[in-house]
C-alpha cells in the first residue's frame, strides 16, 4: 500500500477577478508521477507555486509529506 505524498483538496487562489484557481482536488500517491495537463493560461503554473509556498492560497487544504 502506497502513501499520500501530496494532496489538494478544494483549493482556491485569487489575485484578480475571475478566481484565477478554484475547487482544485487531486492527491499524487508516493513513489508515482503527477502531471497536470491543460490549455495556456488555465493556473498549472499557479498550483506549482502553491505548492512550493510561493503563493498563499484563498481557500482549501494542501497537505505534503515530509520526505
Amino acid at each position: 500500500m502506497q502513501s499520500t505524498s501530496i494532496q489538494v483538496k478544494d483549493l482556491t487562489k485569487s489575485r484578480k477577478k475571475p478566481t484565477t484557481i478554484k475547487g482544485v482536488n487531486f492527491t499524487v500517491e508516493q513513489g508515482t508521477n503527477g502531471a497536470l495537463p491543460s490549455s495556456n493560461g488555465t493556473g498549472k503554473t499557479t498550483i506549482v507555486k502553491l505548492l512550493k509556498r510561493r503563493f498563499s492560497r484563498k481557500g482549501g487544504t494542501l497537505w505534503q509529506a515530509e520526505h
